[in-house]
């Protein structure tokens, strides 16, 4: 049993997810690496839900190592409370300002999947609002404390750059605060070759939750459904948060939702990553794949043997080597291409090895004559670009531990 083994059967217990036999058939862990158990955990977000799993199975680490698996699940899920606390400040503060706004991920898809809103980790709070410009939206968030962050709010309204990548959301982080709030507007979709979907469509067939007597407007179970795969095959399934998820859907006992979803999935081209999910979940939980969704992968003739080990080895170092000049390229060619069905969305992927992250033309930029050298230069941003991600790391470590 390997650790990242261990880990999904912890998962799977404490999220009511059927427990995969143990490696070699018995539980011992004396012989598991505690150190690069605790690792996995925390780099597939689901430290809270190892430390139940494993009370779950009856299982222990030694008392250090339980120590800090505990101390980093209290840590994050005072992070989730208050970020909490503001959610219902934010959306109502959308709702007042006449700005129609949907809770996507989060606590809102922890609550319809689990029923809890602090079952799922999470650590940000996504915001889908239907508005022409997210620049209405700055006010608002200043009012709570939170200023854009990363991705200027300017760089997500104003007409892109050939050469540059899409920006589609707004994010906003609170001084001291670890947590970030993403907005996303009306170009949620843009730069997603492989999910098209109609904002306004989206609206309409929106529901709600309700947390603590407040009712909050989300994603239909089915939408969230499609959204969740689009989303986690978009990212090779490099974390098992987003597995998890995927599996509790496919879990549940709802033939009118996976008739749904199945629609949904046709009507967007998605059987290619339908089957793919699948094919990656069945490889870890025994899940009897529910009779609608099986239908499409059945009918599914397109072999992705290169996508789906691309996604299972993204998946068991949790994405650890996403950012290396070589997986960039592997992940689109060797792992996004069979997964496009169609010609245009072949060619968009092609193309977008090339366009420029707006982070980096923030970082470096070029007036508009010489914005050709962001092409031979786009190798070289990954290097900065790590860089700026290990200081925010580092800082909202700090900020947890203070």
């Amino acid at each position: 049993m390997n650790e990242f083994t261990l880990l999904a059967r912890c998962c799977a217990a404490a999220r009511g997810l059927p427990v995969p036999d143990p490696e070699g058939g018995g539980d011992d862990i004396s012989r598991r690496d505690e150190g690069a158990f605790i690792a996995l955990a925390k780099q597939h977000k689901v430290p809270a839900t190892a430390f139940a799993g494993l009370k779950a199975l009856g299982l222990a680490f030694g008392a250090p190592a339980m120590r800090d698996l505990k101390r980093t699940a209290a840590s994050q899920g005072a992070a989730r409370l208050l970020l909490m606390q503001e959610w219902p400040l934010i959306t109502e503060a959308f709702k007042s300002a006449g700005i129609p706004c949907l809770t996507i991920k989060g606590p809102a898809s922890s609550l319809q999947l689990y029923g809890s809103a602090l079952t799922r980790e999470f650590g940000d709070l996504d915001l889908l609002v239907n508005v022409p410009e997210l620049s209405c939206v700055v006010p608002i968030m200043k009012s709570f404390g939170y200023n854009s962050f990363l991705y200027s709010v300017a760089a997500a309204i104003a007409p892109h750059s050939a050469l540059a990548a899409k920006v589609h959301h707004a994010v906003f982080q609170k001084e001291g605060r670890p947590s970030l709030v993403e907005v996303h507007g009306r170009t949620w979709t843009d730069g997603r070759d492989l999910y098209r979907e109609d904002i306004d469509a989206l609206f309409a067939r929106s529901t709600s939750v309700t947390h603590n007597g407040v009712a909050y407007s989300t994603l239909s179970l089915a939408d969230q459904g499609v959204f969740l795969i689009a989303h986690g095959v978009s990212h090779a399934w490099c974390l098992l948060h987003w597995v998890l998820d995927a599996a509790a859907l496919f879990n549940r006992s709802d033939e009118a939702l996976h008739r749904e979803m199945a629609q949904r999935i046709v009507a967007l081209g998605m059987e290619r990553q339908l089957k793919l999910t699948v094919g990656l979940i069945k490889k870890l939980f025994p899940i009897l794949i529910p009779e609608p969704l099986m239908a499409i992968v059945a009918e599914e003739r397109r072999r992705l043997k290169g996508s789906l080990g691309f996604a299972r080895e993204s998946l068991h170092v949790g994405g650890r080597k996403m950012n290396g000049n070589v997986n960039i390229f592997r992940l689109s060619l060797v792992y996004l291409m069979p997964l496009a069905p169609r010609f245009w969305q072949k060619l968009s992927i092609l193309t977008s090895l090339w366009l420029t992250p707006q982070s980096d033309i923030d970082a470096l930029p070029l007036p508009r004559f010489l914005r050709f050298l962001y092409i031979p230069l786009r190798p070289f941003f990954v290097i900065p670009r790590r860089i700026m991600r290990t200081l925010h790391r580092r800082r909202s470590q700090l900020a947890r531990a203070i």
